[in-house]
């Protein structure tokens, strides 16, 4: 091509999922940690496998597992794997990474397995001050991933869970278009 165009537009199609008040169970049944003192008090490790559930309360269902290692260098940085163990979502994970503060904050998404193939989004944790039955954690995520199978396919799996309450704790967008830009950089590369 003699005079290429300089943004090319593509349409990319993403399923956007919205899960609400989950709950990271950090203490009580079901909740292990291993933590492993650094050289030179330089670090501390902590490697993690805690339940997540969809209500606080003793009656909440197990939704998924928050399993990885924790690093407290200065900040404690985060590199999780959710494992959900719902029967419709079962071994589908999403990818986590952040910094774990003292307040709330966000940690990224940024791959998946199973229905959340190639995900990407964010996690929105917030520490809770009331720490009862164990409950230290509410995590709000957002994620965006291809839709892998047909809508119905998609939307069977995932938009007919409850809590408790009957609420559902899962919210699913479908045909959510999203425009990729990719910038063809042609004529800033020229020499």
């Amino acid at each position: 091509m003699e005079n290429p165009a300089s943004v090319l537009v593509l349409p990319a199609q993403f399923t956007k999922l919205t899960f609400g008040n989950l709950y990271i169970r950090r203490a009580g049944p079901g909740s292990r940690e291993i933590t492993e003192e650094g050289r030179c008090d330089l670090d501390k490790r902590y490697v993690s496998d805690f339940p997540v559930y969809d209500g606080r309360g003793p009656d909440a269902s197990l939704v998924a597992r928050v399993q990885g290692i924790t690093s407290e260098i200065g900040n404690a940085h985060q590199l999780f794997v959710v494992v959900f163990d719902t029967d419709r979502l079962k071994g589908s994970t999403l990818v986590t990474n952040g910094v774990i503060t003292a307040g709330s904050d966000e940690w990224a998404i940024y791959g998946g397995t199973g229905v959340f193939a190639m995900a990407r989004g964010v996690i929105r944790r917030r520490y809770l001050a009331d720490r009862a039955g164990g409950n230290t954690d509410e995590l709000n995520m957002d994620v965006f991933c291809r839709p892998f199978g047909s809508q119905s396919e998609l939307q069977d799996k995932v938009v007919h869970h409850t809590n408790n309450q009957r609420r559902p704790f899962c919210r699913l967008e479908l045909n959510m278009f999203c425009w990729i830009y990719n910038i063809l950089l042609y004529e800033s590369l020229r020499i």
